[in-house]
């Protein structure tokens, strides 16, 4: 029997090796377990069964042998008649393999089958004796050969004249061979039975196990974001049903990622494109989102931030406070502040907290307004500058007006220059407007330049012929380089002769009496070099950097003086720019200055 059940454990086990489903192992485990124990109660109640009969039929049979063997004559007469008995208990044990005693009343043996009677010991104290005496017969079982019972039968007789003990001895071992027979035919066919159990659970159960792990797998798969794997076809019955739901499902939710993952592909791809800095903040206060813009304008202190605490990323005082003050009210934030990195920026924040209850974060937005406020304050500088501009020589005429209306007109001797002070500042005021109109022409961008190759020697001849006699007297040399000859350049020929109007009037100002302006020009690369040099009063290093900004004067009283606008030098910026070129300017105070232009080549 152990044996058996060793058997039945390595196949379990050999087949939890095997089978690669475990829903498949739990349910043979579970069938394996109830039906050994229905198995092992079966065979439990049929050997009991089994053996009581045997024991019914060996107690009949021990019963007729005992009643075959009761003396007719009691108790014998002589040693003759008891030699006779002694004979015919041998004759009749022969032949069914038993033994017979016959005892009298006291127990003594008068006769026996396995040998001479006088040997025998008094029986009166065993157990079917004690009982065959009180209830007229008795059975006992006691031990014999080593690994045999013995089965002792002992019926009363004669009772009335003087009583009398047959004993019926057999051995218990066919019952023991024919019951164990029994028990190895019944393991045999409820190890065949548990075989075709297993067989039946696998044909049954695999198929099921098969599209569990099937949907298992796609389950998994599903959980990382992959729905290219398919419920399995092949299921049957409920797991069928299970399947096509299952992969109702699985196609549903793959269309809705798809479309989730194409909307988050397109709100990256805009936010990203965005020069505003957006970042999302949970109500934790980590980053979830930050696009590009954002970790420019702020400048993270890390370089991955998502998922970091904001104090982490940026250190700014206060776009905390300002994202604690979104967090804290409903309505909208709004605050600029001065960046704090390389880059001096003054950025606007707005940061407004998300709807919901409760709020799923803020939404901090961040524009780059420094360019902005740059051109706000040159507007409010330039709306200054050209108050001041207009107010100087309008001031001037009306105060010689007034002079005038007052009676000076009829001052013959002074009178004329009154009118000669106010025609030079209608002049002034003139030609600031022409600067103003030509500034604003080219900062539109309305400006259309013809661009074609000219020559350069023409333009810079009429230059030094139109301001000739302005040099002269102020007995300043003006002359051009010997290098102009076969110089082309690709630019409108209207744009150039004012660039070089400018920076020659400037020089020409700026030069004191006895000095010296030369126009020089030079081949480069793809380039061609015009330098307007003079040995006038020179630049600071401090002003070099401004002196191209509209109204920026050096010397704002020697430059009023000399009736400049301040516009010349900003007009000569922005033509050069639009036509593709560079100016700069080389100087040392009391060294005089070097203009540089560059434009393209022919």
């Amino acid at each position: 029997m152990y044996a058996h059940i060793s058997w039945f454990a390595n196949t379990l086990l050999a087949l939890k090796l095997m089978l690669p489903h475990r829903l498949l192992l739990r349910f043979l485990l579970v069938f394996g377990v109830l039906y050994a124990l229905v198995a092992a109660v079966s065979i439990a109640l049929i050997m009991r069964w089994e053996r009581d009969r045997l024991a019914a039929d060996f107690r009949q049979s021990l019963r007729e042998i005992a009643a075959a063997a009761v003396p007719a004559d009691w108790p014998p007469r002589d040693e003759a008649a008891a030699a006779d008995l002694q004979a015919s208990v041998t004759r009749l044990a022969a032949p069914l393999r038993a033994r017979l005693t016959i005892l009298d009343q006291s127990g003594a043996v008068i006769a026996d089958s396995d040998g001479d009677p006088s040997h025998v010991p008094n029986q009166s104290r065993q157990s079917e004796l004690l009982a065959a005496a009180r209830q007229g017969e008795g059975i006992a079982t006691r031990d014999g050969q080593p690994g045999d019972e013995l089965v002792w039968f002992a019926t009363k007789f004669n009772a009335a004249v003087r009583p009398g003990y047959v004993r019926a001895s057999r051995t218990w071992a066919p019952q023991r061979q024919s019951l164990g027979s029994l028990r190895n035919r019944l393991l045999a066919l409820a190890a065949a039975g548990a075989l075709v159990l297993i067989a039946a659970t696998c044909v049954l159960v695999v198929p099921l196990t098969r599209a569990a792990g099937a949907l298992a797998a796609s389950a998994r798969a599903m959980t990382r974001g992959d729905f290219s794997r398919s419920a399995p076809s092949e299921s049957v019955g409920e797991v069928a049903d299970l399947a096509r739901s299952f992969e109702q499902a699985r196609l549903e939710l793959a269309a809705q990622v798809e479309r989730l993952r194409a909307n988050s592909d397109r709100l990256t791809s805009v936010l990203g494109a965005m020069s505003e800095g957006v970042v999302a903040i949970d109500p934790r206060r980590r980053i979830l989102f930050a696009n590009g813009a954002a970790r420019a304008l702020l400048e993270f202190a890390t370089s991955e931030v998502i998922g970091r605490p904001l104090l982490e990323a940026v250190r700014h005082r206060e776009i905390h406070e300002t994202v604690e003050q979104a967090f804290a009210a409903e309505e909208p934030c709004f605050r600029e502040i001065e960046g704090q990195g390389t880059t001096r920026r003054v950025i606007a924040m707005h940061a407004r907290r998300l709807p919901g209850a409760p709020s799923p974060g803020v939404l901090l937005v961040a524009h780059d307004v420094t360019e902005l406020r740059r051109l706000e304050k040159l507007r409010q500088e330039f709306v200054a500058n050209v108050s001041h501009e207009l107010k100087t020589p309008l001031t001037v005429i009306k105060a010689f007006a007034e002079t005038l209306l007052d009676g000076a007109i009829d001052d013959r001797e002074h009178n004329r220059a009154f009118v000669l002070q106010i025609s030079e500042q209608a002049e002034r005021l003139h030609q600031l407007i022409l600067d103003l109109l030509s500034v604003a022409r080219i900062e539109s961008g309305n400006e259309r330049f013809d661009l074609q190759p000219l020559p350069l020697e023409p333009i810079v001849r009429s230059c030094l012929q139109r301001y000739a006699p302005t040099a002269e007297a102020k007995r300043v040399a003006l002359t051009a380089g010997a290098s102009l000859a076969g110089l082309q350049i690709y630019a409108d020929e209207e744009a150039v002769r004012e660039i070089l109007d400018n920076l020659v009037d400037n020089a020409i100002k700026y030069t004191p009496d006895g000095g010296q302006v030369e126009i020089r020009c030079q081949a480069e690369a793809a380039l061609v070099r015009i330098e307007v040099a003079d040995t006038g009063i020179g630049i600071h290093s401090d002003h070099q950097g401004r002196i191209f900004e509209r109204f920026y004067r050096v010397d704002k009283a020697r430059s009023r003086e000399l009736g400049g606008t301040g516009l010349g030098l900003s007009i000569v910026k922005h033509l050069v720019s639009a036509l593709g070129g560079t100016v700069a300017v080389v100087s040392q105070p009391g060294g005089g200055s070097t203009f540089v232009v560059r434009l393209p080549r022919v």
